[in-house]
């Protein structure tokens, strides 16, 4: 049976009797105990007064019906393991005996673990799944994520196209470019990054996923379209544009991307809408105690391929009625999102 925990209970017998035997693997980075990550569990289910014979090591379960081998994974392959364990009872004239197998498939999941190894940007990544050797993973400002991957097995290891070798002792390190996964990323659906990752060991290969969750792809989007009142914004597999049908208003307070026209991946993006705050106050008093600030937009369009300026709006925050006192303090008032999308598809291809 195949998997992170198998039971595969077989019975022997032989002309004085039979002895229940069952065995099951588990995984000990699967089990939250600190420093069994590298190593299994072989958990041997049967009776009272047996010894065991795996691989050379002998037990007796004494008054228990249940012992355990533990294997370090270093000497297991990638793919398949078969485990058999003996197992004896009485003397000469009264002997039981019987054998029992179970098998473990060591995938990527069960032998690797990877490390945040740095980085600078406030947002951050989670990671919650059994390739995850810490909880939250940072990027660089660049784009780059810092990793460093342990392995129990002698490994070659790939992750996005890079690659490293790591073994036990020993982390590979990579960086990650994020960037490079914009162009075929849905501008809406930027709180997951998915890193496709494999596992090259003693002649076999196997391939995973190292799952992310968090806002930084979003901030990294947003950052790297923001560029484009420097100078054009290119993607890998860009295509010349047409008439411009998706258009992505960046720099508006509260909101990293406002995605105007049709949806689609960073590198459809048409147009880029750089938007710039303007605070005005207006007072509801004879003093500064009670007022609205509102929160205009200056927003200069350009086209994301050539940067060039296509149009620019003035966006006016919505209207915000006065507090009913002067202790009331002061209010805020924003540019409305439909407005936004309102004002600036007006650019788009009808």
């Amino acid at each position: 049976m195949v998997g992170l925990s198998a039971l595969v209970p077989v019975l022997g017998c032989d002309s004085q009797g039979s002895i229940p035997l069952a065995l099951e693997v588990k995984d000990g980075a699967a089990s939250g105990v600190s420093g069994r990550g590298n190593e299994i569990e072989i958990v041997v289910k049967t009776s009272p007064g047996v010894d065991l014979t795996y691989a050379g090591q002998t037990k007796s379960t004494g008054d228990r019906a249940t012992e355990s081998f533990t294997v370090p994974k270093s000497g297991l392959k990638l793919g398949k393991n078969l485990f058999m364990v003996a197992a004896f009872k009485g003397g000469l004239l009264s002997k039981q005996s019987a054998t029992a197998s179970a098998e473990w498939d060591a995938t990527p999941k069960g032998l690797l673990r990877i490390f945040a190894a740095g980085g600078d940007t406030e947002a951050t990544l989670s990671c919650s799944g059994t390739l995850c050797g810490t909880p939250a993973f940072k990027a660089t400002k660049s784009g780059k994520l810092p990793i460093e991957i342990e392995s129990a097995l002698e490994a070659q290891i790939t992750v996005e196209g890079q690659k490293t070798p790591a073994s036990p002792g020993k982390r590979g390190k990579l960086d990650v470019d994020l960037l490079a996964k914009l162009p075929k990323t849905m501008v809406g659906q930027t709180e997951r990054v998915a890193l496709a990752l494999s596992m090259e060991a003693g002649g076999a290969k196997a391939e995973d996923t190292l799952d992310l969750a968090g806002p930084l792809l979003a901030d990294l989007g947003a950052a790297e379209l923001a560029k484009v009142d420097h100078g054009p914004v290119a993607f890998a597999g860009d295509a010349p544009g047409g008439e411009p049908r998706m258009l992505v208003a960046v720099g508006v307070p509260g909101t990293k991307l406002v995605v105007v026209g049709k949806a689609g991946t960073f590198a459809d993006v048409d147009l880029v809408a750089v938007a710039k705050p303007v605070e005005r106050f207006f007072g509801c008093g004879k003093t500064d105690a009670a007022g609205i600030i509102y929160t205009d937009l200056d927003v200069t369009v350009f086209d994301r391929r050539t940067a060039k300026q296509v149009g620019t709006r003035k966006l006016r925050a919505d209207r915000v009625a006065c507090p009913p006192t002067q202790t009331a303090g002061q209010l805020r008032g924003a540019v409305r999102e439909d407005d936004i999308k309102r004002v600036l598809g007006e650019l788009l291809k009808k």
